[in-house]
């Protein structure tokens, strides 16, 4: 038995545990009906959307927290003698299904950190390995010595542009501009890292609704990348007709997964790409000031009756069959 603040912390551990893979799960069966009614708005408001369902869960983690810390509004926020779970005075017994929780939860933590260090190695390993056979041009471009036709933007803090010599033979000299630019686009955004760090949070949901979650970020970046670029030509349709001849020839040396986080100029379907690059109809802003208030309002309310909160909590907490 852990008793004092180390079973406070475990208690909360396993509060914070239950609460982000729960409302994850609850978020992945409504994804599609949230995915569906983006359609209407912008790039960048489906992107902050994304990022904001990315985030979601582990805001109401800390929600969670808060309401077993803080009993009610007219107590000292999270003061010292409210700062514990009154019943059990912080007592942590392994030998319970909180126990068995945490170390659960401990456990897929843990396992899914060593992923993540093992691809960061893995990603890192194979930059510098197509650096090594490339040559870097005026531009600051690398050009690599292979024969599939690709371009691509690496390297989560200083990303790298990557243009194969099969795609840089393969194109005009207005082609190759397009495709530079776009990867440029994604360079100065530093989309792999945006990409890198989207997969992280998404890493809690299950893997039906995590990859659905991360096509369509891929998809958004790569529809922003073509609108900056877009915003440089008078014609746009130059631009998707560059889309569709980089899209044929790489065609067969499609990835079928994302394996790293790259950003490829050809990695995701052209088809929405093309018809916003073609279209006149954008959509429309997120409604930011109304989607605060709104969250504003239901804290608040919970916040206000956080004392009966709190306490169903700690009868969920105590409970012992």
């Amino acid at each position: 038995m852990i008793t004092g603040t180390g079973g406070l912390l475990l208690h909360l551990w396993l509060v914070v545990g239950l609460s982000v893979l729960g409302t994850a799960l609850l978020m992945a069966l409504i994804q599609s009906r949230l995915l569906a009614w983006l359609s209407c708005f912008n790039v960048a408001a489906k992107q902050r959307f994304l990022w904001f369902i990315a985030l979601f869960p582990y805001g109401i983690g800390l929600y969670a927290i808060t309401l077993v810390l803080t009993p009610a509004l007219t107590h000292e926020f999270l003061s010292v003698d409210h700062g514990h779970l009154h019943s059990l005075q912080g007592h942590f017994h392994w030998f319970s299904w909180q126990g068995a929780g945490v170390l659960l939860l401990s456990m897929v933590a843990g396992w899914k950190l060593l992923v993540m260090l093992w691809r960061r190695s893995q990603h890192h390993h194979q930059l510098q390995t197509l650096l090594a056979f490339s040559e870097v041009d005026a531009t600051g471009c690398y050009r690599v010595e292979s024969d599939i036709p690709n371009a691509f933007t690496l390297g989560l803090l200083n990303p790298k542009i990557l243009i194969s010599r099969a795609l840089d033979h393969a194109l005009t000299t207005d082609e190759l501009d397009i495709v530079y630019r776009h990867e440029l686009a994604h360079q100065r955004a530093r989309d792999p890292l945006r990409l890198s760090l989207f997969g992280m949070l998404v890493a809690v949901f299950i893997p039906p609704a995590r990859q659905e979650l991360y096509a369509t970020l891929e998809l958004l970046i790569e529809q922003q990348a073509d609108a900056e670029v877009a915003s440089q030509f008078r014609d746009p349709s130059a631009i998707a007709a560059t889309l569709v001849k980089v899209n044929r020839l790489a065609l067969r040396y499609q990835r079928q997964a994302p394996d790293f986080s790259a950003c490829g100029f050809c990695t995701t379907v052209i088809e929405a790409r093309i018809q916003q690059l073609l279209g006149s109809d954008h959509g429309r802003s997120f409604p930011i000031p109304s989607f605060l208030l709104s969250t504003f309002a239901l804290v608040a309310v919970g916040m206000y009756y956080a004392n009966s909160l709190h306490h169903s909590i700690e009868t969920l907490l105590h409970y012992h069959p």
